[in-house]
């Protein structure tokens, strides 16, 4: 008799555990295709796409107590949620989905869900995460600008400087290199008035708004052996430009460029030749100083080393580096 009632209790065991592992799973797979093919994209106030969702939510809750481990049931109610403008109810399931698996598209919509409640901490914390999962592109999906570009900053940082300590180079670098002359040392080649004409250096320009600028080749005095170009100009926007090929306009760039200032100050700039050009400044004069700099007028097509004073600038370089970077927001 117990040998039936033993057979029997199996056999219970293993219709329960049959429903449990395969039925439900695979009755909630139907649900989980049915709803993603229906819900709708955005937020909207059409009735027809409110109800739509409604019904989304409805049927996810119907089979969502028995497959509680099914994130995408999860982030599916959540998406919906969405569309009603239930914040709240949204995050909720998003974190839930997080606890069952990490994917970073989850951070990015909690992250998302999080900014639109005004949670700003919370939504940039969640959207770096994604990033470092998923890297910055990811980021596009997050509309609040401000929140993108913090984000697009620390998580690009951390990947430059994890790129750095591996003793890799990050990109490869579009200039990277001293000056060579055009003319013989010392002659110098000038400018005028407004325009743009060789400078002493190869591949170098002189450009100019106001007054004259002038150039010549000359050694410098803080590497031996390196030919540097002196500058002087006496009124504010003359300088030296460089335009890489078409080819390797970039969205973002590093720039990297040694000064002497002798008198007055002195801005570099890179990006598309409009405003703004001036990303970063000199603070010294009398001694060597590295300035480095990330463009903000996209795409980067060339490199500019100008005066920044009312009265000009005097000031010689000696190198100049210009390089890719992904620590650094893409251009909008």
């Amino acid at each position: 008799m117990w040998r039936k009632a033993l057979a029997l209790t199996i056999a219970m065991a293993a219709v329960l555990a049959l429903y449990q592992f395969v039925v439900v799973p695979w009755r909630c797979s139907i649900v989980e295709r049915a709803v993603s093919q229906s819900t709708p994209e955005e937020r909207s106030d059409d009735p027809f796409i409110r109800k739509r969702a409604e019904n989304n939510v409805a049927r996810i809750a119907s089979c969502a107590g028995r497959c509680r481990t099914n994130v995408n049931l999860a982030v599916l109610a959540a998406q919906n949620l969405m569309v009603l403008g239930r914040r709240e109810a949204a995050i909720a399931l998003f974190e839930q989905a997080l606890r069952y698996s990490q994917r970073p598209e989850i951070y990015m919509a909690l992250a998302v869900a999080q900014a639109e409640l005004g949670d700003r901490e919370a939504a940039l914390k969640n959207s770096i995460v994604a990033a470092d999962f998923a890297g910055n592109s990811v980021l596009l999906d997050m509309p609040d600008g401000a929140i993108r570009y913090q984000a697009h900053e620390i998580a690009g940082a951390r990947l430059e400087r994890a790129v750095t300590r591996s003793g890799r180079a990050a990109t490869k670098a579009i200039i990277d290199r001293h000056f060579e002359p055009a003319v013989p040392a010392g002659t110098p080649m000038a400018l005028t008035g407004s325009g743009e004409v060789p400078s002493a250096a190869e591949e170098w320009t002189i450009v100019n708004t106001a007054g004259e600028t002038t150039t010549r080749m000359e050694l410098s005095t803080r590497r031996q052996h390196v030919h540097a170009i002196h500058v002087a100009a006496t009124k504010p926007g003359g300088g030296i430009k460089y335009k890489w090929p078409a080819a390797q306009y970039a969205n973002r760039v590093q720039s990297v460029v040694w000064v002497f200032v002798k008198r007055g100050r002195v801005s570099i700039g890179s990006g598309n030749g409009k405003p703004p050009m001036a990303n970063a400044f000199s603070k010294s004069t009398g001694k060597w100083e590295r300035l480095e700099a990330v463009n903000e007028s996209c795409p980067a097509k060339m490199i500019v080393v100008q005066a920044a004073s009312e009265e000009g600038a005097e000031f010689i370089v000696d190198h100049v580096r210009v390089r890719p970077t992904v620590g650094a927001p893409p251009c909008e």
